[in-house]
């Protein structure tokens, strides 16, 4: 991976609110797939939320299905274990708050 796009990854992923819209993809029951849903549980605006899902997509960590005029984005498989690492982070700072 080059340097300036692990300066971004880095850089993103300690943003509250991109690292809440790339967290709602995996967690909640069901997870949440569409970007207005998305942008609600992270509290931030439409815009925002697509711009960060498309990095993310480029990244390599999100997909899209198109469903009629409606997109759905969801985790690749590397996007999953970014996903279970990060939760792994959250799990140890609790465990040891």
């Amino acid at each position: 991976m080059p340097r300036e796009q692990k300066d971004e990854l880095l850089g993103l992923f300690f943003k509250k609110k991109a690292t809440k819209i790339f967290l709602s993809l995996n967690g909640g029951n069901p997870p949440v797939r569409y970007v207005r849903a998305i942008s609600k549980v992270a509290d931030t605006e439409y815009a925002h939320t697509l711009r960060v899902l498309q990095r993310f997509r480029e990244m390599g960590l999100a997909s899209t299905i198109k469903l009629g005029r409606t997109r759905l984005y969801e985790p690749t498989e590397k996007g999953e274990e970014v996903a279970d690492l990060i939760d792994r982070v959250i799990e140890v700072e609790e465990d040891h708050a």
